[in-house]
């Protein structure tokens, strides 16, 4: 008898400190960008000669004449959530991609009275348009 309400308590012990000790919070992982495809967003982006107005250290790109590239995805986001925002975009790599085929969709409020209007990058292929915007939206 003593021996059966031993292994009781014992069991209940056990489980009132298997539910009650925190468990360890796995961390989030981290994904994995695509090297391969980052660089030839890049090449992508310097052959449509983007840095000439727009700023992206991976690109090594000085451009002053529009907005910089970095951190776009955060950046994109952010327009996203702005009033004068009238586009259809709800992510942040389809507002670059909506930026780069209908640039006039969102005009950046310190840009709207430069001469250099961002011209639509409409015969860009397909891939080309994914490789760039994979590579704006990985840009920390």
């Amino acid at each position: 008898k003593q021996l059966l309400l031993f292994v009781v308590l014992a069991s209940v012990g056990i489980l009132v400190i298997f539910f009650l000790i925190p468990k360890p919070i796995a961390p989030e992982p981290v994904p994995v960008v695509d090297a391969a495809l980052v660089e030839r967003g890049v090449e992508v982006y310097l052959a449509s000669y983007c840095g000439a107005c727009h700023e992206l250290a991976v690109a090594d790109t000085h451009g002053m004449f529009g907005p910089a590239h970095n951190q776009m995805a955060a950046i994109a986001q952010e327009r996203i959530q702005d009033a004068g925002y009238n586009g259809d975009s709800q992510t942040p790599e389809d507002y670059i991609r909506e930026s780069i085929l209908s640039p006039q969709v969102y005009m950046v409020p310190e840009y709207i009275a430069s001469s250099h209007a961002m011209p639509a990058f409409t015969h860009l292929s397909e891939a080309d348009i994914d490789a760039m915007v994979y590579m704006l939206a990985h840009q920390n």
